[in-house]
């Protein structure tokens, strides 16, 4: 069993962009991205991958998906070998609580999946280069064979692989690149027997799901645009060989439509380079029918003299390949219509045939394209051909529209309920206080809440979730998949109003308003920002406030009240002279007005000064008759902050550490000595030290001002 921390670390790491760019073809959509749904079979782009939530959701079938998920529904995995997946994918070391040890019980897929890559890792190396035409090309598909792990299976084996052996072994990987399954060409194909040798179906195994080198296609798949299908293992090595990257293998059986499901989710386009003997030919046709009723644009790529890939490469070179891979590309559909073209006017046969492959396009744009060429190739009016496809097709059958469902975990219950859990999950780590001012727990709140509105917890689920987070378990650290889906799907829900809420505060801060005051440059608003920062994650969030703003502060506190975040009002370099009508603003902003002051709310500021006023000496030589009240009212205005903190300039040790630190930063390379020395004159020269002044003379010295 994966340790909690394992856990939280390959969530807090794995970027939902970046697993999903695996799988998916991702389209830019301002600050997310948007890609066919991987949950539910679809024409048109509807599941939104959101970097800043770590979230991947579907609008149309309402599934979800973090990164883990994700991986477990592509790969058709368990919870725990994706979080393995993707700790491999990130370097992080995976630990296993003690209690598992290596005697833990492991599901069936996982123990195939361990073999599978013990068998992977003993093969022996060389393959036959055959007929290849220089050392280049040799070189050429050694670099490929390696790099794709094919190798000779080796003497001594377990049981289940002796079927493989005297047989050249082709590993078969999922998109994640574990090895699902293995193929084994017969060396000497003379021989009687079976030409290749195949794993079984199994847990791990699915040929009817898994194309050959997709694991190492993906990245070009995404950036031409289109996929090169091939029938043989070898076809695809040779393609990969010559450079053509974006080129997959069917692993011995058809196509299927788990197959266009994966295809159509990384490109639109795809280029058949099946084996050109008729068997191959039928197969196809077959394919590029049901690539086109799907939405694809289908080509082909007739290679010369009947050859296969891999015979071109051998015997022509791997630039010719690779020449006719760019150029030789034929649109399928206009392939047909010249076919039927050359054909007597007599075999309307092939006209029908022809007519009926074009009514597979789903784009009616499209059809109107394509019964305008054929129009053209055969002397056939366009009213007469679209009279007849009208005819030959009939009416296209209506889709069914999807109906959305919840995620995986969840059943329906009141939305009452669902707002309460979310705004648990999303505060989960905050403190909170009842009225009284007494610390209170958030799950207990949460369960009272529900309690005295007579909604009790109608989902065990539900119950069970908070329960955990009652035990003080962190939401990303629980390992139950049913749970984890459950904690997706309510973060991934559209915020809603949970009504009254309890008074919060991050842990450990206090209610206090904040002055840092202190000399100029010594680090008061990096401060305050370092701060958002640091709690960002958390539901802190900084709001910048001009001083000639203080007015529209009672404004922005009541619409941020109700805000489930917790937010710092910054006034940076706050100051005031006499008869200032800010200064009684913000007294009052501070002091909070008649209906209170908003819990998820502080007012942080900095200034140079102590007391915010600008003082002298006649302001105690005034004519005011009582000259002690005058001063305590100028210097009130800092009493109300609760908290003061005072930043000094740094002495000559302090400073020069702070410039030795940020030359490694920079990577500026002095003699210390003159690095103290010269950062000592240029301190003087801006009027004293401080971190400001230490880091404009290290940048001068990063861009040659001082060598």
């Amino acid at each position: 069993m994966l340790t909690d921390d394992t856990l939280r670390k390959v969530r807090e790491t794995a970027r939902i962009d970046e697993v999903a760019s695996g799988y998916l073809t991702l389209h830019r959509s301002g600050k997310d991205f948007v890609a066919l749904c991987p949950f539910h079979d679809e024409r048109h782009p509807s599941f939104r991958v959101s970097p800043a939530r770590n979230i991947g959701k579907c609008f149309s079938c309402g599934e979800a998906a973090d990164p883990i998920r994700l991986v477990c529904h592509m790969e058709g995995c368990g919870f725990e070998e994706a979080v393995r997946l993707l700790a491999r994918k990130y370097n992080i070391e995976v630990e296993e609580t003690a209690a598992a040890g290596r005697e833990r019980r492991r599901d069936e897929r996982e123990a195939l999946l361990l073999a599978n890559a013990s068998f992977a890792s003993g093969l022996l190396p060389g393959h036959p280069v055959g007929t290849a035409r220089t050392v280049e090309d040799r070189h050429g598909l050694e670099e490929t064979y390696r790099g794709f792990g094919v190798g000779l299976c080796p003497p001594n084996v377990p049981q289940v692989f002796r079927p493989f052996l005297g047989r050249l072994i082709f590993p078969i990987h999922t998109t994640g690149g574990q090895v699902a399954g293995f193929a084994g060409r017969s060396l000497t194909p003379s021989e009687k027997g079976r030409k290749y040798v195949n794993s079984p179906d199994s847990p791990a195994y699915h040929k009817g799901h898994i194309l050959y080198g997709l694991h190492k296609a993906v990245k070009a798949v995404r950036s031409e645009g289109r996929i090169l299908l091939c029938e043989g293992y070898k076809d695809v090595l040779a393609f990969h060989a010559c450079g053509i990257r974006y080129a997959v293998g069917l692993c011995g059986t058809a196509l299927t439509e788990e197959h266009i499901r994966a295809i159509r989710r990384l490109a639109g386009q795809v280029t058949l380079s099946l084996d050109p003997d008729p068997a191959g030919r039928q197969n196809t046709v077959r394919c590029a029918h049901m690539l086109l009723s799907e939405g694809c644009a289908v080509s082909l790529l007739p290679l010369p003299d009947g050859m296969d890939p891999d015979e071109v490469y051998r015997r022509k070179g791997s630039d010719e390949l690779a020449r006719l891979a760019r150029e030789g590309t034929l649109d399928y559909l206009s392939y047909r219509i010249r076919q039927a073209a050359s054909r007597p006017h007599t075999d309307t046969a092939a006209i029908n045939e022809t007519l009926g492959e074009i009514g597979l396009l789903s784009s009616p744009l499209a059809v109107y394209r394509k019964i305008g060429e054929l129009s053209g190739a055969t002397g056939i009016p366009i009213e007469v051909l679209r009279q007849e496809i009208s005819v030959a097709t009939g009416p296209k059958n209506v889709p069914v529209p999807v109906p959305k469902k919840e995620a995986a975990g969840l059943t329906p219950t009141l939305p009452r309920e669902r707002t309460l859990l979310r705004f648990c999950l999303t505060h989960h780590d905050r403190m909170f206080y009842d009225p009284d001012g007494n610390e209170i727990s958030l799950p207990a709140w949460v369960s009272g809440e529900l309690a005295d509105n007579e909604l009790p917890l109608e989902d065990p689920e539900h119950a069970r979730l908070l329960h955990l987070l009652s035990e003080g378990k962190h939401p990303d650290g629980i390992a139950d998949e049913r749970l984890s889906a459950l904690v997706l799907s309510l973060r991934a829900s559209a915020p809603q109003d949970t009504g009254p809420v309890p008074d919060e505060r991050l842990p450990g801060e206090t209610r206090f308003q904040v002055l840092l005051y202190g000399d100029a440059g010594t680090g008061k608003s990096s401060a305050i920002k370092a701060i958002a920062n640091a709690f960002a994650d958390q539901g802190l969030r900084l709001v910048e406030v001009k001083k000639n703003q203080l007015y529209q502060i009672p404004d922005l506190m009541d619409a941020l009240a109700s805000n489930p975040l917790k937010f710092i009002l910054f006034i940076d370099d706050l100051s005031f002279t006499a008869n200032d009508d800010n200064f009684a603003a913000l007294k009052a902003i501070l002091e909070g007005s008649v209906g209170g002051r908003a819990g998820n709310i502080a007012v942080y500021a900095t200034s140079n000064r102590r007391h915010l006023i600008k003082e002298t000496l006649t302001d105690r030589e005034g004519d005011d008759i009582h000259e002690s009240d005058t001063r305590q009212e100028l210097m009130s205005l800092s009493a109300r902050f609760g908290l003061t903190i005072t930043f000094g300039s740094p002495d000559r040790e302090r400073y020069l550490h702070i410039v030795e630190e940020l030359a490694k930063q920079y990577g500026v390379e002095l003699d210390p000595r003159q690095l103290a020395v010269r950062s000592e004159a240029f301190a003087v020269r801006s009027g004293g030290r401080s971190a400001r002044v230490a880091k404009q003379f290290i940048e001068l010295c990063k861009a040659g001002v001082f060598s």
